[in-house]
Order: structure tokens, then sequence, then C-alpha cells
């Protein structure tokens, strides 16, 4: 990721340090693979999501999914029952969204994916080795959540900074744990998703699936 200028700026707790980010206005967007670029099409995507489901967001980025397969048998009946359950497809809902900078990581929302055909059992298969595959960190998560806050003092997006550092504050005193999407996110946009590496799905993804 390549940015202009330089900031420091310190991160508390267990993660305390001083990050050094090159960076200028971000106004001008340097690449559009870069994790500023997810952030504001997620925003454009999820206008009324809250600090909880962009810290979801950047935490699945940073992460990935481990934490959502602690128990497969358990994940495994959740998504059968919550695939069996669907309501119709939203208008405009994607197929997928690219959740980190050069988009190998991804959620695939289940309504647009099931309704163009594609493979319940490869998606959880995909799922399942994702939690796996997929090798996260937490000082990636503290990276991308500073990205976050530099868009948001730029107004690019529309949080309160305090609030936002606030928040960070809270979830890393706790050990950045996984969190729901708020309430309003979920009566707005009914999330059904999974996140899984695309290139475990490409096949499905990126062909067109017959039922």
């Amino acid at each position: 990721m390549v940015y202009r200028g330089r900031i420091n700026l310190l991160i508390i707790g267990d993660l305390q340090q001083t990050l050094e980010l090159k960076i200028g206005s971000l106004g001008e967007i340097l690449n559009p693979y870069s994790f500023q670029h997810r952030l504001i099409d997620h925003h454009a995507l999820y206008p009324q999501a809250q600090l909880q489901d962009l810290y979801k967001f950047i935490h699945q980025a940073a992460l990935g999914n481990g934490h959502a397969l602690v128990n497969g048998e358990s994940a495994r009946r959740r998504f059968d029952k919550e695939w069996q359950e669907l309501g119709n497809p939203i208008d405009a809902e994607p197929e997928r969204v690219a959740l980190n900078p050069d988009g190998v990581l991804v959620r695939v929302n289940l309504r647009p994916y099931r309704r163009r055909g594609g493979d319940r059992c490869a998606l959880f298969a995909a799922f399942v080795e994702t939690a796996s595959a997929y090798s996260g960190s937490r000082q990636k998560l503290v990276e991308f959540w500073t990205i976050a806050e530099i868009l948001c003092r730029d107004g690019r997006l529309p949080y309160s900074l305090p609030n936002m550092k606030h928040f960070f504050l809270k979830m890393q005193e706790k050990g950045f744990p996984a969190q729901h999407h708020s309430a309003g996110y979920r009566r707005t946009y009914h999330p059904a998703y999974r996140v899984v590496l695309r290139p475990l799905l490409r096949q499905t993804l990126d062909t067109p699936a017959h039922s």
C-alpha cells in the first residue's frame, strides 16, 4: 500500500507502538485495490453501517473467519439452517464483497449466490478451508483501523473520530473479539454471507452457475 507524507500514531495496550504510515490526501486514491478503497466501497454499499459493523468488516479483513468455525458441526448446522431460511433476493445486493486490499478474501452473500445456482456444499467447504488457510494478524487489524481513522479524519467516512478511538480502545482491552452486526444493520440489510478465500471458490464465483 503506497501513501505519501508521514504521521505517527500511538496504538495503546498490548499493541502499543508507533505506526509510521506514508499518507497524503486520501482524496487521491493511489491504488484502486488499497484498503481505503475497500472501506469507501463498503460505506457506499452499506451507508447505515455503525461502528461495530465497520469493526466487523475490518476484523474479518485482518483476521479472516476462524472465529466463526470453533465448532465445525455446529457451524454446518447454522449454515444449513440459514441457507434453507434465506428470504427473497434483495435488490442490488452483490454476490461478493471484497474485504482485503487484493480482493482475495471476500464475503459471499448467500442470496445472490444461491439465486445464481451457486453450490452450497462448495461454499461451505471453502468457508471451512479458509479458516485454516488464511493467515491474519492483529497488527493488520491495527493498520486497517488506522486507515479507517484517517478516512474519518479527512471526511471520507461519517463517524466521529473520538468515538472511533474510544470503540477501538474497548475492543483492544477485550483482546479484539469478533462482533455481531448492529441491530440497525441487521434490520436494514439482513446480512447472510460467509467469508471465504476467493481462489478456493474461483470456479463457482467466476463462471456462470447452472441449476
